[in-house]
């Protein structure tokens, strides 16, 4: 970050769609620093940085999990992986039936394999999955984890008046492709909406 504020001239999202807009120019060597998602670790480690050097980003919130505090479902998909006690992974729907093995290293590489392949299913059958291993393996979201924990409103609110950005990641961070309209509209309008309510700002 210290080497983009001497070389570039870090802006937000909202400057390029001012400019596209209005006509009016961006600074020469422009840049844009963006965190997804909305992890607890953009407030406690990146913000702090940001604000002793001076650089404002652009962060994309999933609102549902800022308001509820659940962990986000793919990585505790992982999580579920790499904890559970189970010796077995049944996914039906990916047509899986394998031992488990005992490295954490394999079960990661197992894992985002996994991951690449749910992508490619629609989001209630992705959900299906997860929801499934966290009974049957007795691992409810619920508990949640310090490495898998979203930011709050406040800390929101705090990084918004310190002029940093918060945006739309969706309400679930659900794949929109992978959503029927009225669910995909649902993410986006809902998200926004959100965003509007809490950090009384307008949201995209």
């Amino acid at each position: 970050i210290s080497l983009l504020a001497r070389r570039y001239n870090p802006i937000r999202f909202r400057d390029v769609i001012d400019a596209i807009e209005t006509g009016k120019m961006l600074p020469p060597r422009p840049v844009i620093v963006t965190f997804d998602d909305g992890y607890d670790d953009n407030y406690r480690i990146a913000f702090p940085i940001l604000q002793e050097l001076g650089v404002p980003a652009t962060f994309f919130v999933s609102t549902g999990h800022i308001e509820s505090g659940l962990p986000y479902s793919y990585d505790w998909f992982v999580y579920m992986m790499l904890r559970t006690d189970a010796t077995h992974l049944r996914i039906a729907e990916l047509d899986i039936d394998q031992r488990l093995p005992e490295t954490r290293w394999q079960r990661r590489a197992i894992a985002i394999e996994l991951l690449d392949r749910m992508k490619w299913l629609c989001a209630s059958v992705q959900e299906r999955i997860i929801s499934g291993l966290e009974k049957s393996w007795n691992l409810p979201r619920a508990q949640g984890h310090v490495d898998c924990r979203p930011m709050n409103w406040d800390q929101l609110r705090e990084m918004h008046a310190a002029g940093m950005a918060i945006e739309s990641h969706g309400v679930w961070h659900n794949m929109l492709a992978k959503l029927p309209f009225d669910a995909m509209r649902e993410e986006v309008v809902g998200s926004t909406l959100a965003l509007e309510r809490e950090i009384r700002a307008p949201a995209h």
